[in-house]
């Protein structure tokens, strides 16, 4: 159970309900555009630096799966002593994760690796909607526009089984005048875990996604949502953690670095905004 104080009930009998038959029907979805033009919009970078993940002789897309999940719940497990009812652990967590602050009552981590071009970003946050309200948005690929200025255009490059598919990202932004682009080939898995739902990805190398010359292909290692059940006051609501682990590439200046690295977090305050909003009578 989690620790109590602050209004807080216990959770250990409190479950997210299976995700069953409602998964989006990704084989029918379109290529999605973003249909508004904005001034200006941050954008996750990475560069091709490493050899992993990608496809292996041996190495099938759900085993990868299911080493991608079991990486994001052992990295996010170091984060287990932060009580997000309790500002008093909004501190630095053990497996070097740095506390960057709070914002939009999201709860902002940061590690830094020296030998390694990978970028590691943790959000920690509360929606007060049920947890399995909160999933079905997240999972559904079209409402990422809502949370996720930064992308431009997705599509479902190959629906693998259900609740696990390749997916394809292309993100623009524009810093000091300078446009950038990067693209993101991602397998994508839905996943049950005992009291949490997951929604993991990690980048991929495949024939059909293939590099587009004019656009840098970014990597993403072990990334995702993690949404738990949290009891609060006997209101059943969503504790949200959002880790994202990317390769930010060269080039880009530092200022717009540790912007993206604030940003990202907080999708889920963006993410938040659109569900309160658009579940209000």
């Amino acid at each position: 159970g989690r620790r109590g104080g602050g209004g807080e009930d216990e959770t250990d009998d409190v479950f997210v309900s299976p995700v069953g038959n409602t998964s989006p029907q990704l084989r029918q979805l379109p290529v999605y555009r973003r249909s508004t033009s904005e001034e200006c919009v941050e954008e996750t970078l990475t560069r091709e630096t490493i050899g992993y993940p990608r496809l292996r002789e041996g190495l099938d897309f759900r085993t990868m799966g299911n080493q991608t999940a079991a990486r994001v719940l052992e990295e996010v497990f170091y984060l287990n002593g932060m009580n997000i009812l309790d500002p008093s652990t909004y501190v630095d967590q053990p497996g070097g994760w740095e506390f960057q602050g709070y914002e939009k009552e999201v709860v902002m981590f940061r590690k830094k690796m020296p030998s390694s071009p990978f970028d590691c970003l943790v959000g920690k946050g509360l929606i007060k909607l049920p947890p399995q309200q909160v999933y079905n948005s997240i999972r559904n690929p079209q409402l990422r526009f809502t949370y996720d200025n930064m992308l431009k255009e997705l599509h479902i490059v190959k629906q693998i089984s259900d609740g696990l598919f390749i997916l394809h990202m292309h993100h623009e932004t524009i810093h000091c005048f300078l446009k950038q682009t990067r693209d993101f080939c991602l397998l994508v898995s839905e996943r049950l875990e005992p009291n949490k739902n997951l929604l993991i990805g990690t980048s991929v190398d495949i024939p059909e996604c293939p590099p587009n010359p004019s656009i840098s292909r970014a990597k993403v290692y072990c990334s995702g949502w993690i949404v738990e059940p949290r009891k609060v006051n006997n209101n059943l609501f969503s504790e949200i953690t959002y880790l994202l682990q990317v390769d930010l590439g060269g080039g880009v200046p530092t200022a717009l670095m540790n912007f993206i690295g604030k940003r990202q977090p907080l999708a889920i305050a963006y993410l938040r905004d659109y569900l309160m909003t658009s579940t209000l009578p």
